[in-house]
């Protein structure tokens, strides 16, 4: 899937693509492990461009 400490951009689009229905974020990170904090940030990315 993605590589550990990917690209923000290629988490983003992995994360909206396959994972947004994963509520857990521990369970995002077990499946997939990046770092915390990029994967927060592509998680928060997603999201505020679903509400826009």
């Amino acid at each position: 899937p993605i590589a550990k400490g990917g690209s923000l951009d290629g988490l983003k689009a992995f994360y909206d693509k396959y994972i947004f229905g994963v509520e857990n974020f521990e369970q995002y990170l077990d499946l997939f492990p990046v770092s915390k904090l990029l994967a927060a940030k592509a998680a928060e990315a997603v999201h505020c461009e679903r509400l826009a």
